[in-house]
């Protein structure tokens, strides 16, 4: 990436400095400093081995897609799908931003067993997803309500409690999840 393409990289996530650590670069970062400076960006300070930078901030701000985070209720990621081995489990998704944004989720269900899931964010419910045939896959995909700034909790609940399947896994399953992408 070049230094242009970093700093305006950098700008519309809403940072408002680069600091540059010499010791990273093979040329003590000289190369570096000449273009950021070519870009009329305002020298804060040098110190040795270090060097900041002033950006520019923008009005019109982009934040990365939130991270999903499994946490209770879920077993270990199996690559292409994962399964739910309590009656709720649930996610985090992180809004990074400091206002709330309106993003779409899709994912497929499947379950061994006919149930119904509630997916529910931050309390509020927003859907009751049948899974109503052994081994079949749902494809569910919704805007979520608006994702406050900060960690919103999405909770998946079943009205079925999990139970062993018949191929000899050990776990207790409730229903399973794949194909999860969020996206604006």
């Amino acid at each position: 990436m070049n230094a242009a393409d970093l700093a305006a990289s950098l700008e519309k996530y809403e940072f408002n400095t680069i600091i540059i650590n010499r010791k990273g670069y093979d040329d003590k970062g000289v190369r570096l400093v000449a273009e950021i400076s070519v870009l009329n960006k305002e020298m804060l300070a040098e110190n040795g081995d270090l060097v900041a930078f002033k950006l520019n901030l923008i009005e019109a701000h982009e934040y990365p897609m939130p991270p999903l985070v499994f946490g209770a209720g879920w077993s270990s990621d199996e690559g292409s799908h994962r399964w739910a081995i309590s009656i709720c489990a649930e996610v985090k998704i992180i809004n990074n931003s400091r206002e709330p944004i309106f993003l779409t989720l899709d994912f497929s269900l499947i379950t061994l067993k006919p149930r119904i899931v509630d997916i529910i964010l931050n309390r509020e419910v927003l859907r009751k997803v049948a899974v109503d045939k052994d081994g079949a896959v749902v494809h569910s995909r919704f805007s979520l309500a608006s994702l406050r700034p900060g960690v919103n909790t999405l909770l998946m609940e079943t009205d079925v409690p999990p139970e062993s399947p018949v191929n000899g896994d050990p776990r207790k399953l409730s229903f399973g999840i794949s194909d999860i992408k969020i996206s604006q």
